[in-house]
């Protein structure tokens, strides 16, 4: 419903400040409080001085709208010119000398909505509502009038006490200002202050960032490059362990076989210990190589078939795998049995009883997926991505029986990341794990077949040249060293030791051996210096050459050593039965235990 209050002409000075002040004797009467008054009263004053300034008067009409909630309405008419610059005024873009538009602008900011029509031909016409406290009831004929009457009797002095209540308004708002410049001030001050602190706080974290970084560049780094520092004395260790354990079997000495079988016991801990710190180091640094190649899934299937079940040694625990005969993948082979033994390995090692299932079958997105599902102890929620962090394990009973790295798992992930897949995991106590691998069906990142490297002369295959076959070991590691020579000697090879490059150079020109078991890092001349020099000399070229080293190799490295070699084998003294085979193979020796 609408109720219209009053109709006022705009003609004077003294009618806009009488306009003002009726504005805010409705608002009163209306229940707005003394701010919403003194709101309403700025907005109409503002409005109708620019009709009376730039249209030469006007004419204002009070309403009140009762619906849902009472609205203060305000009509400003002119007959006026019109409103030019009316959108970049209400955009905010429009500057004027006069202060053209500060009016609209102020009036939009103090009344809830305001609608503004204008044209040049029929002038501007201002819509100002505000929103105000509900009443009770619609204002009744007698309230009307009384308004009316109030508004009618307003004299000159109530009109100068009008603009003498604006002007202190006015003072106030300005009083009011200047405290808020001041405390806004004050807040810029602290946020300086603040900004200047947070700057210096990241500057110092940003310094402290860069020094964590370089530090963990620089452990990386120097356990990749230590492989062979702590690869030499471990195969020294397990080597001479297998001897002595095969001396004690033959001697049938029990107590010392247990004896050496402790010390193997720790040892290959320890090995697999510095194995997996490594190649995790290798992967951070960046030195590690995906090596890809093409093979059967179960092929690698009955590789880890055959060597898993002895490890398992546990008769209520059953090992089976589930594999279709067609699959094929495309990775490293490696890297992929890598992860597949430490996750059946684990399985094994936390269930006690019970079945353990390993399955390969293809994804439908282009991916190979193997799982590792046992039945045995479980893992909590909460700890399933705490497993794949390095030396963390879970607390249990069972764990204390079974002490391991820490490293397998974060190993088995940062590998499957290399190869371009994803590893997961689903458990709870109580109930079994499911370990999931998803590897590409193609590897495509970086491969070591990108690499090539000219053609260099390969040296010929042994041949007995008349009597005993002869073998030169030329190494910096005397343990390694004995071990190499009481292999040889059992196989009935004459064996000359040399204790460096320099040393086997003097040996190799004057003694001709069949074979050259050759060690890469030495002191005085190392192995890549003595494949040089003999290449150099006639009498040497055509000598073969076993490279024997623990030290890993970059790509380019590795391709030109097995151009140059007979071949390239890995120091691992956990396995001298193996090597002695693959020795005696080369030499042509049959029938090797």
């Amino acid at each position: 419903m609408i109720q219209s209050l009053l109709k006022t002409d705009i003609r004077n000075q003294n009618d806009v400040v009488r306009i003002r002040k009726t504005a805010r004797d409705i608002a009163q009467f209306l229940g707005a409080d003394v701010q919403g008054q003194t709101r309403i009263a700025t907005a109409v004053s503002e409005i109708a001085r620019n009709a009376f300034e730039y249209a030469n008067g006007g004419k204002v009409e009070f309403q009140v709208i009762e619906e849902n909630q009472i609205k203060f309405v305000i009509i400003i008419k002119d007959r006026g010119p019109g409103i030019k610059e009316l959108n970049q005024i209400l955009e905010g873009k429009y500057v004027s000398p006069q202060g053209m538009g500060l009016g609209i602008v102020g009036a939009i900011k103090l009344m809830d909505k305001v609608e503004i029509e204008t044209d040049a031909s029929h002038g501007t016409t201002v819509t100002m509502k505000k929103f105000l406290p509900q009443r009770q009831t619609v204002l009744t004929s007698s309230e009307l009038k009384i308004i009316n009457e109030k508004i009618m009797g307003s004299n000159s002095g109530e009109l100068i006490e009008e603009v003498q209540r604006q002007n202190q308004e006015i003072l106030v708002a300005l009083a009011d200002l200047n405290e808020k410049k001041e405390e806004l001030l004050k807040a810029n001050q602290e946020l300086e202050d603040t900004n200047r602190s947070v700057i210096a706080l990241y500057a110092e974290l940003d310094e402290k960032a860069e020094v964590l970084r370089l530090a963990n560049e620089s452990k990386t780094s120097f356990l990749s490059d230590m492989t062979h520092e702590f690869r030499s004395p471990l195969n020294s260790i397990l080597g001479i362990s297998q001897i002595l354990l095969m001396e004690a079997r033959e001697d049938k000495a029990a107590e010392r076989e247990k004896q050496v079988n402790f010390i193997l016991k720790a040892a290959r801990g320890l090995s697999d210990l510095v194995n997996d710190l490594l190649d995790i180091a290798k992967i951070e640094a960046g030195k590690i190589t995906v090596k890809a190649g093409v093979f059967k899934v179960s092929e690698i299937m009955g590789s880890l078939r055959g060597l898993m079940r002895p490890i398992g040694g546990n008769e209520n625990v059953e090992l089976h795998f589930d594999v279709e005969d067609d699959l094929t993948l495309k990775t490293d082979e490696g890297k992929l049995t890598q992860i597949l033994r430490n996750l059946i390995s684990n399985a094994l090692k936390y269930t006690p009883e019970g079945k353990i299932v390993v399955t390969a079958k293809q994804a439908e997105d282009g991916y190979m997926l193997f799982i590792v599902r046992d039945t045995g102890i479980g893992i909590p929620l909460d700890l399933q991505e705490s497993i794949f962090q390095e030396f963390f394990q879970v607390e249990n009973s069972h764990q204390e029986a079974n002490k391991g790295t820490g490293l397998g798992l974060p190993l088995s992930r940062k590998l499957s990341l290399l190869l371009g897949g994803e590893l997961s995991v689903q458990s709870s106590p109580g109930n079994g794990s499911t370990f999931k691998l998803k590897v590409p069906l193609t590897y495509d990142g970086p491969d070591e077949t990108d690499y090539h490297l000219p053609a260099k002369k390969k040296s010929g295959s042994v041949h007995r040249r008349g009597g005993k076959l002869k073998v030169l070991v030329v190494d910096d590691d005397e343990s390694m060293r004995y071990q190499i020579k009481k292999i040889l000697d059992e196989l009935g090879v004459d064996v000359r030791l040399a204790e460096d490059g320099l040393a086997g150079m003097k040996i190799v020109k004057v003694y001709i051996p069949d074979l050259v078991i050759l060690d890469l890092v030495m002191p005085n001349k190392d192995g890549m210096g003595f494949i040089s020099d003999c290449m150099e000399s006639p009498a040497t070229r055509q000598i073969p050459i076993l490279l024997h080293t623990s030290k890993p190799l970059e790509t380019e490295e590795r391709l030109y050593l097995e151009q140059v070699t007979s071949g390239i084998l890995a120091k691992q003294g956990d396995n001298m039965v193996e090597f002695k085979k693959t020795l005696s193979r080369i030499l042509g020796i049959p029938d090797a235990k």
